[in-house]
């Protein structure tokens, strides 16, 4: 016990030595624990204010003179760098933005290096509207520019109406027949279309009249078997059918409607691969002297092929324009036989009197394709107009 005693007395002796006058903390003594953690916050204050500082003044002196240097530039040069490059040549034109699906603009600073060729008519005419005007002020300097503008202008025009082929557009308006109003909105349009009654139906025979009545052509819309469980109606060809009872139905499909200058498939996507059906209906049709549009529901027709076995020319659909029911997308797939026509001359385009959507979209591009030099007619007239693109090639 005497050991523990002395041992606590020494104790209290060293803190009687530290001075009740001292207020440094004691923590703060060196040698004590906590002062290496102050002597390192000062060293960063000194990196900091004399390593970091220097150089963030440095940065701000750069930043004012580059201000100070933008400012001297030419207004001129300061309008060009916020100018853009690639102008919209389409703005502000809707039959332009159309045509931009099909033909997109060529820059006019690219427009030089481009073959005649490689412009479409479109391009030609928008990149002519974009060159920059005569600029007067500018005196002889500009005079000169504006000429050769204007010459430029001229010349570019000039290309634009080359260009310019004529072509045929052939729309078959499919499943007519069930109400007389689907087809009003093309008794009186301008332009010429064709449209494909399905027989059997409710106003068929009425509709048939007005047709006759206002000069529009129409074709019988023969109800064929298709591939999977979908209904083509009363009176479909059937791949299971004999072929005296494929016969028999033709006839009575052929007579349902009178005045039919023709015959396409309503579906069909399995009957039109059938060789045995489709002589069937070819040597039908070849009798009442129609001809036959395949609607190209499947890619694996023989329409094409046997075609050549009766000597009778086949009409193909080249683009469906509704499979979508919006006016947007109907116009893309317009302009899409647009182009197929300006390539060989015509396109057949199918399409449905019973989508509103769909004489929306003709009615709306119809200026436009009367403009590209675009012809809209009947299917009573193409015998007419692929003959004479014959004879124009030879």
């Amino acid at each position: 016990m005497s050991d523990i005693s002395n041992a606590t007395d020494r104790q209290k002796k060293d803190r009687s030595k530290i001075a009740p006058s001292d207020t440094t903390s004691y923590r703060d003594r060196p040698g004590v624990a906590g002062a290496g953690s102050a002597r390192r916050k000062g060293s960063f204050e000194k990196f900091f204010l004399w390593g970091l500082a220097p150089i963030f003044c440095i940065l701000l002196l750069l930043f004012f003179l580059g201000k100070i240097y933008s400012a001297q530039e030419p207004q001129g040069l300061q309008e060009a760098q916020g100018a853009s490059l690639y102008p919209d040549l389409t703005e502000n034109t809707e039959e332009a933005s159309y045509a931009s699906y099909r033909f997109p603009p060529v820059p006019y600073r690219e427009f030089q290096s481009a073959r005649p060729t490689d412009l479409h008519t479109h391009d030609i005419q928008e990149i002519a509207r974009s060159l920059p005007p005569s600029n007067p002020s500018n005196g002889k300097a500009g005079a000169k520019a504006g000429a050769k503008s204007k010459a430029l202008e001229t010349e570019l025009q000039g290309l634009a109406e080359k260009e310019k082929k004529p072509f045929v557009l052939f729309f078959a308006l499919d499943d007519a027949g069930q109400y007389l109003e689907q087809v009003e909105p093309y008794l009186s349009f301008e332009g010429r279309t064709t449209i494909a009654i399905l027989p059997n139906t409710r106003d068929a025979q009425v509709v048939a009249k007005a047709l006759q009545v206002y000069n529009v052509p129409y074709i019988l819309h023969l109800p064929m078997e298709p591939m999977g469980e979908q209904d083509p109606g009363a009176n479909a060809i059937k791949v299971r059918y004999s072929d005296t009872e494929i016969e028999g139905l033709l006839s009575t499909n052929l007579q349902s409607i009178s005045g039919i200058i023709g015959v396409n498939n309503h579906m069909g996507s399995l009957a039109t691969t059938d060789e045995r059906v489709m002589r069937l209906v070819l040597a039908a049709v070849k009798k009442k002297d129609l001809f036959f549009l395949d609607s190209r529901t499947t890619a694996n027709i023989v329409s094409k092929e046997l075609a050549k076995e009766f000597d009778m020319d086949i009409l193909l659909r080249d683009v469906f324009i509704d499979n979508r029911n919006d006016v947007d997308k109907i116009k893309d797939r317009i302009h899409e036989g647009i182009a197929i026509a300006k390539r060989k001359g015509h396109a057949v385009l199918i399409g449905h009197v019973t989508r509103e959507e769909t004489f929306i979209a003709i009615s709306e591009l119809y200026p436009f394709i009367k403009a590209e030099g675009g012809i809209l007619a009947g299917l009573d007239e193409y015998g007419k107009y692929v003959k004479e693109q014959k004879l124009a090639k030879q």
